[in-house]
């Protein structure tokens, strides 16, 4: 009987030990992130010393991708979004890792994830839009061209100035290319 309440008193320490474990590496993410006035390199730092307790959870590796994409050190940044795409779907990861691929010239890839984000929204219109320019940018004025009158004919949910704003100058691109031609 005794040694029964011994293990279970010692799993259900291990536990509580987990579970206050996970608390404080969360905390300490949410102040990273939270934080302002830190500086960027201890932001950095502390993202990376939690890397290894936090290398599934995809909200974290969104967080980090971002804060390294900020930072201007973007194969690093790339890296952790494609694995954040592993854990959490969601339309801000497939944005952030366009923006990224985006600035760091790999327009195709950029591409992939703002075709893959209108898919998984497809009501939305930011994201057509900046397909629009990204394919007239990369040549292909066939897809730019489908997809500008695609948006033209899209139906607003909910009419709002960056909506009017992007048919305008969807209608402008699509304008200015027919004129090219």
């Amino acid at each position: 009987g005794i040694m029964i309440f011994v293990v279970a008193q010692f799993f259900i320490g291990l536990v509580a030990f987990k579970s206050m474990k996970h608390y404080l590496t969360i905390s300490k993410w949410n102040s990273l992130r939270d934080d302002l006035l830190m500086p960027s390199s201890q932001i950095r730092n502390g993202y990376l010393e939690l890397y290894p307790f936090l290398s599934t959870n995809g909200k974290f590796l969104l967080d980090m991708g971002e804060h390294l994409a900020d930072l201007g050190d973007m194969p690093k940044a790339l890296k952790v979004f494609e694995e954040s795409k592993k854990y959490y779907i969601s339309s801000r990861t497939f944005s952030s890792t366009a923006e990224a691929y985006y600035q760091s010239g790999n327009i195709p890839a950029a591409i992939k994830n703002l075709e893959d984000l209108s898919n998984m929204i497809p009501s939305k219109f930011y994201p057509r839009y900046e397909l629009v320019k990204l394919y007239y940018q990369s040549g292909d004025t066939l897809k730019g061209n489908q997809m500008a009158r695609f948006i033209l004919s899209m139906p607003v949910k909910k009419m709002s100035t960056e909506v009017c704003e992007i048919k305008k100058a969807t209608e402008q691109i699509l304008f200015d290319a027919m004129k090219g031609e």
